[in-house]
């Protein structure tokens, strides 16, 4: 008797080993994949703010809002609406 209640702790003990190296590489799994998601979105976040700064750059309204501010003439200023000074 004595024998296979050795035998049945040997097994759980065994066992218990295997399930805890499971456990840690599925929690290595898990915590790499949310740090690889993570990572993607915020690369994607980032490419989209490029992206819209880029079209506000390059649209008309943004041009005639800062070119009295780059050359200096108040007369081309405008004002929050879009009209201009003058």
């Amino acid at each position: 008797m004595r024998e296979a209640i050795d035998a049945h702790s040997k097994f759980n003990y065994n066992e218990a080993k295997k399930m805890t190296a499971d456990n840690h590489a599925a929690y290595e799994l898990a915590f790499k994949s949310c740090l690889g998601a993570m990572l993607l979105a915020l690369i994607v976040t980032g490419v989209m703010a490029m992206r819209l700064f880029s079209s506000l750059r390059s649209s008309p309204g943004w041009h005639q809002q800062h070119a009295g501010e780059r050359q200096g003439h108040p007369e081309l200023q405008t004002t929050r609406t879009g009209r201009t000074h003058g």
